[in-house]
Parts: C-alpha cells; sequence; structure tokens
C-alpha cells in the first residue's frame, strides 16, 4: 500500500469463525438477505483471519472457520464432487466464497485457514482513495510550484549578493594596491628627503672648507705681502743710507 495507507493493511476479511452476534443477526433477515461484512449494518464482531495474522507466526498453523475468503482457496475435489459450490444465492444468509464455507462444514466437510500464512496482493484503490490520491497530486504540485518559485527567489537574492561581494573584492583590491601606492611613494618622498638633507650637509661641509681654505690663502697673501713691504723698506733704507755716504 501506500505511504499514506500505511504501507499495508489486511485484505481478507470474509475468512472468519461464526460469532454469537453474527447468528442472532442471521435470524432477524429474510431468507433472501445476505450479510456482508464490513458495513455498519451487519456488524457481525467475528474474529477475521487478517487480524489474527502474526508474522513471525507458524505458517503452518491451522484454524477452523466458517467463512472462506476468495483470497486463495485449496479444496480437495471430492468437495465439489459431493455438490459444494459457491452457491449465487443466499445460503444461511452468506453468498458466493462465504456461502461456500457454509455449505462444505453444513456436508461435513473440514474447513480451516492458515492464519500466519501471508498472501500479499497489489493495492486496488478504491473511489475514495482515487480521489484522495488525486488532491494529494494537486497538492504535491501546488507545494512543488511553491518550493520552485521560493527556490528563484533565493536564487535571485544569492546573485545579488554575489555580484555585490564581487564588487566589494574588486574595490578591497584597489583600496589595497592604491594604499601600497601611496606607501611606496611615501617612502620615496622620505628618500628624497634624506638625501637632500645629506647633500645640505655635504653643501655646508664644503663651505666651510672652502672658506677655510680661502681664509688660510688670504692670510698667506697677507704675510706674502707684508714680507714683501718689509723687505722694500729695508732696500729704501740701505739706499738711503748709502746716497748719505756718497755725499
Amino acid at each position: 500500500l501506500p505511504d499514506w495507507l500505511g504501507g499495508e493493511q489486511p485484505y481478507d476479511l470474509n475468512s472468519w469463525q461464526e460469532s454469537e452476534t453474527a447468528l442472532a443477526l442471521a435470524d432477524t433477515l429474510d431468507e433472501d438477505a445476505v450479510i456482508v461484512e464490513g458495513y455498519a449494518e451487519y456488524a457481525t464482531w467475528r474474529p477475521h483471519l487478517a487480524y489474527l495474522r502474526d508474522p513471525y507466526g507458524d505458517p503452518d498453523m491451522e484454524m477452523e472457520i466458517d467463512g472462506v475468503g476468495g483470497v486463495s482457496i485449496l479444496a480437495k475435489a471430492k468437495v465439489f464432487r459431493s455438490g459444494v459450490h459457491f452457491p449465487a444465492f443466499s445460503f444461511e444468509k452468506h453468498a458466493e466464497t462465504e456461502g461456500f464455507g457454509k455449505m462444505a462444514k453444513r456436508m461435513q466437510y473440514s474447513v480451516v485457514g492458515l492464519p500466519h500464512y501471508t498472501i500479499w496482493h497489489l493495492y486496488e484503490p478504491s473511489l475514495d482513495d482515487i480521489r484522495h490520491m488525486e488532491e494529494m497530486e494537486k497538492e504535491r504540485k501546488a507545494r512543488e510550484a511553491e518550493e520552485l518559485k521560493n527556490k528563484e527567489r533565493m536564487d535571485k537574492i544569492q546573485s545579488q549578493f554575489d555580484d555585490t561581494a564581487s564588487e566589494w573584492e574588486k574595490d578591497k583590491s584597489e583600496i589595497v594596491d592604491a594604499q601600497k601606492a601611496a606607501d611606496a611613494a611615501k617612502d620615496v618622498a622620505g628618500g628624497v628627503k634624506d638625501a637632500a638633507g645629506n647633500v645640505k650637509e655635504a653643501a655646508k661641509e664644503v663651505a666651510g672648507e672652502a672658506k677655510a681654505a680661502a681664509k688660510g690663502a688670504a692670510d698667506g697673501v697677507k704675510d706674502t705681502a707684508k714680507g714683501l713691504a718689509d723687505k722694500a723698506d729695508k732696500a729704501a733704507e740701505a739706499v738711503v743710507k748709502d746716497k748719505g755716504a756718497a755725499e
């Protein structure tokens, strides 16, 4: 069975043991009436083989029954040769396979069932089941459409987020590159400043040295000029002395 029906359910409700309630019900019906299992107006409270199944029970265990379901019937040929059949009329208020069981019991044959022997049958949906499945299919399609709509919306949001993220990564890369360029320019400016300072100091030192050299040279010239002047004075004095002597 489908999952929404529990995966499995009892199928054969026509194999059962007779109950006092069912016998009392039969006495209230006319001779052409047929008791049909599963209807509220025919509540029999009979034990059904379908509800006595134990999946771990002995599949060979036999249980005497009165009604026989049409799921799987094994009967000896002599049963049919003696006249037992599937009545198309009401026999003891039952018909068909259930009437077959009742008739076989009346003919003194043994009628037994195997409550723990499982026979699986394909699912045969009722009209109510079909309508329910159609509603489930509509709900499934509506749910899938809603999920698709939500997915498309989330994809669109994610796409916009991805675009923003990629744009941010691009801007971030440009910011990092600009910062690196600024740091490099700062380093170059610092180097130029240091070089200018060094040049200034060198120029200052050169100027000092030139000034000292110029002073030294001036002092030398001064001394030389003084020496020459002294020599000139001495020479003049000697000339004067020589002149005086001559007179």
